[in-house]
């Protein structure tokens, strides 16, 4: 396939990096021509591994899906792989056009990696592995951090006056709201909230490391500790 980018039409190379530009508006269409003679009698699809930050695809200026919202708080799908069947009605011979419109927030955080068309039945495998990586491996990690720290919490709860575990019960339940960007859609958080939660989570995890390393080695740093909560 050739791809163009609109604005005007001009040549892209994927993966195509909106960070290279020294300006960068939040939407962008591509363009990809894929001549064929004949429609295959076979379903074919497109495998999108990484859009930043959200896309609508089209196939002839038909819509055939989308990653996300675009209206209010933008859907923040940057590790979401995307897939989408082509309906062998909307395929012609000759010249078939797929446009795929990316929208990001802030600009410049934009991003469009290599894109892949090809059968159903051999692309949804490469399109399965993906997901799996990018979205139930991290789920699952989400759930380990939720029930340590629910776990470590009754720890604590029954004995108060071991600290380490409230500590590690925070740390645990800071970590999973930092990690809840990568397993839900994001439409209820604007990507400025998601960013104050990133800046400021990770802070309070270092913090409560470094008081669980403290208690772990038995050792005590009043007035640093007290520093560390500020």
């Amino acid at each position: 396939m050739t791809g163009f980018l609109c604005e005007p039409s001009i040549p892209v190379t994927l993966p195509h990096d909106w960070r290279t530009g020294k300006h960068s508006p939040s939407s962008r269409v591509y363009r990809f021509e894929w001549i064929i003679a004949q429609p295959p009698e076979e379903l074919w699809a497109l495998f999108l591994p990484r859009v930043s930050m959200q896309a609508d695809v089209f196939l002839n200026g038909h819509l055939l899906g989308r990653g996300g919202s675009i209206a209010g708080p933008l859907t923040l799908n940057w590790n979401l792989p995307l897939y989408f069947t082509l309906p062998t009605a909307l395929l012609h011979p000759g010249k078939n056009e797929i446009a795929v419109d990316v929208t990001a927030e802030p600009g410049n955080m934009g991003l469009l990696r290599e894109i892949y068309l090809g059968p159903h039945d051999r692309l949804v495998q490469d399109y399965r592995i993906r997901h799996w990586l990018n979205v139930t491996v991290p789920q699952w990690i989400a759930v380990f951090m939720l029930t340590s720290a629910l776990f470590m919490g009754a720890l604590w709860f029954l004995r108060r006056e071991e600290s380490i575990y409230g500590w590690y019960a925070l740390g645990f339940t800071i970590w999973f709201l930092i990690h809840l960007n990568l397993v839900i859609g994001n439409e209820f958080l604007s990507r400025q909230v998601w960013d104050a939660i990133w800046n400021v989570g990770y802070g309070y995890v270092a913090v409560c490391t470094a008081h669980v390393a403290l208690r772990f080695l038995g050792e005590r740093a009043p007035a640093a500790e007290r520093l560390m909560r500020v």
